[in-house]
């Protein structure tokens, strides 16, 4: 005697429960509009899938009932692993009750149900209810020693969770291509390897992020805490391409920024202005990229005051590892104050700017990985009388000497230079070693050359160095 939806259900639960991934079970739903066969299985990764084999409605089928259960019987095909599970929904003593009969007699062993709701529904409530036959973890990254990255998992969830279970994790977004950081939920087990559950990109600004992923059912997993309007994509690159655009190492880009933006105030109006926009653009920029995870300091210098009534501009904090609309602020407040005196031509207090940030660093290491941004037009002071001409600093600081001190602290530096403005030493010897490099024209930055000065500082993404896949942060 066929049984009802409720022991539909029981039985289907324990059959999904015991298929192990090579065998299947088929379930033949003979309802009031046609007939549908259905497959039921485990796919690699563990994950139980129902899926639609053949079907076909009571008006396409032949009128003649052996035919019909033929018909159905080539859909079954070859019984190896167990009798298929008969259906019938809505049958209302029509064609669908009369099929389930016979077919009934044809496969001896198959169980035989009636119900009214329709299989597939029953299929997808089974299936969500069904226990994790291995554990899930998140795909990260971890980052080791000299920067190295390596594919590790966080666990989300154990053997044996269901639908309703939620697991928590801490993950670091890094700059992402135009697809986004990729989510990828995988399945292990002591005795499988690694199997791919689900992979979806989200667009994500770099940060923090404190997670809570929800099991939906098996094979899906539900991540909130993001920021509002952040949206899932499904990811359809391979996963070996996931992987293999992962960089062996995470430079400096990777690592949450403190700009250090050092702008010299003295010398003509239009000049000074120029010199502030520049240093507003990089910080514009690098805000954009690093969403919430930049911090700026802002100094702003000029000459020493190498005679009596010489005019001093000494160097002058206006904002230490603050938000960057903070230093934004400062900026345009220094712009709206006008040029600082001009005073001596020949040279300005970058060493001292040198020495001050290292004092300050090497004190109380701002967060995060610094790198400061000259902007300027006159060259450091030398320590001492030399063969250039150029007056000494005062205070006997050496360029030299606070640059080696800065980069021990692991500061990375880059150089602006105003070539506009004539200065008693014509040459980039100076700018070039305080840069690493030929300084960049103050005349020449646009944005690609914003973007290049940010990819020097390790402040921005160089080309090909996105990370796709989030990073694991303690908790």
């Amino acid at each position: 005697m066929p049984r009802d939806s409720r022991e539909l259900r029981e039985v289907l639960s324990a059959a999904v429960a015991e298929l192990d991934g090579r065998g299947w079970l088929t379930v033949v739903d003979l309802g009031r509009d046609g007939v549908a066969v259905w497959e039921l299985y485990r796919d690699e990764a563990g994950t139980p899938r129902g899926e639609l084999r053949w079907t076909a409605s009571w008006s396409a089928l032949p009128a003649d009932d052996a035919a019909v259960d033929q018909a159905v019987v080539d859909a079954v095909g070859p019984v190896a692993h167990a009798p298929p599970l008969l259906v019938a929904t809505n049958a209302r003593e029509g064609r669908a009750d009369k099929a389930l009969e016979r077919l009934g007699r044809r496969y001896p062993r198959a169980a035989t149900f009636t119900g009214e709701h329709p299989v597939d529904r029953v299929l997808r409530k089974v299936i969500a209810r069904q226990p994790l036959t291995r554990f899930y973890e998140l795909v990260a990254l971890r980052r080791r020693a000299a920067g190295r990255l390596e594919l590790v998992g966080c666990q989300l969830f154990p053997i044996g969770a269901r639908r309703g279970d939620v697991g928590r994790v801490r993950v670091r977004c890094l700059p992402s291509d135009d697809r986004g950081t990729v989510f990828a939920v995988a399945a292990y087990s002591p005795d499988t390897r690694f199997q791919l559950v689900s992979a979806r990109a989200v667009k994500l600004p770099p940060g923090v992020y404190d997670l809570t992923a929800e099991l939906r059912r098996p094979g899906l997993v539900h991540f909130a805490g993001l920021p509002e309007g952040s949206a899932f994509e499904p990811e359809r690159r391979a996963w070996s391409a996931i992987v293999s655009a992962v960089p062996e190492r995470l430079d400096r880009s990777g690592v949450v920024g403190h700009l250090i933006c050092a702008v010299e105030v003295s010398g003509p109006a239009d000049r000074v202005e120029r010199r502030l926009a520049a240093a507003a653009r990089m910080v514009e920029e690098t805000a954009a990229e690093l969403a919430g995870g930049l911090k700026v300091s802002l100094l702003s210098y000029g000459p020493h005051a190498h005679h009596r009534n010489g005019e001093d501009v000494p160097v002058r904090f206006d904002a230490w590892a603050a938000e960057p609309g903070r230093a934004l602020a400062a900026l345009h407040g220094l712009a709206g104050q006008g040029p600082a005196p001009e005073g001596y031509p020949g040279a300005a207090r970058i060493e001292c700017v040198l020495a001050e940030v290292a004092a300050r660093l090497e004190a109380a290491p701002a967060p995060g990985r610094s790198a400061l941004l000259l902007v300027g037009a006159r060259p450091p002071c030398p320590p001492r009388s030399d063969v250039s001409q150029v007056l000494p600093c005062p205070r006997r600081n050496d360029w030299r000497i606070g640059l080696a001190r800065l980069r021990r602290t692991g500061v990375v530096l880059a150089a602006v230079r105003d070539r506009a403005v004539r200065t008693a030493r014509a040459d980039d010897f100076p700018w070039h070693e305080l840069g690493g490099g030929p300084p960049v024209d103050l005349d020449d930055l646009d944005d690609l050359g914003v973007a290049g000065l940010g990819a020097a500082l390790g402040l921005l993404p160089k080309k090909g160095g996105h990370v796709p896949l989030p990073l694991l942060e303690p908790w």
